[in-house]
């Protein structure tokens, strides 16, 4: 990965953090899931598919309700896997060129929902946020 897509990707996610999650547009943004700075779970891939899916197709109208459908998954499971759908969401925007890497024809590739669905990741707090709760760089490695 070049410096100039690290630098972007730096700015971008900030920029998402502190916009998107952050104080700059709302102010008590809603708490997901586990306490900030937890690990958030990993979950199944095809879960995670699934309500990618659910929520493309428009058969749901946001994570939280497609993740609501998987009533055969714990409460903090569903939380889990709709948090990792959010933030999968927002990678065309962080690292559109090398997330192209990963599409056919328009749609994921299995590779990024079984790296969405393992990646490390930590649950979010209120407020602005310097980075995001995942490591952009190990996500695209894990999507290779």
């Amino acid at each position: 990965m070049s410096s100039e897509s690290i630098s972007r990707i730096s700015k971008a996610s900030a920029l998402t953090c502190s916009l998107e999650w952050g104080m700059a547009t709302n102010p008590k943004p809603p708490q997901f899931g586990g306490k900030p700075g937890e690990p958030v779970p990993e979950v199944d891939p095809e879960d995670l598919k699934e309500v990618w899916k659910m929520t493309r197709d428009h058969r749901q109208t946001g994570f939280g309700a497609a993740t609501e459908a998987q009533s055969d998954k714990s409460p903090a499971i569903q939380q889990a896997i709709g948090y990792r759908a959010s933030l999968l969401s927002a990678m065309p925007q962080l690292a559109p060129d090398e997330f192209a890497r990963f599409t056919k024809d328009g749609e994921l590739q299995d590779c990024v929902f079984r790296a969405a669905a393992k990646v490390r990741m930590e649950w979010m707090g209120e407020g602005p946020r310097p980075h995001l709760p995942f490591d952009v760089r190990e996500f695209l490695k894990l999507c290779a």
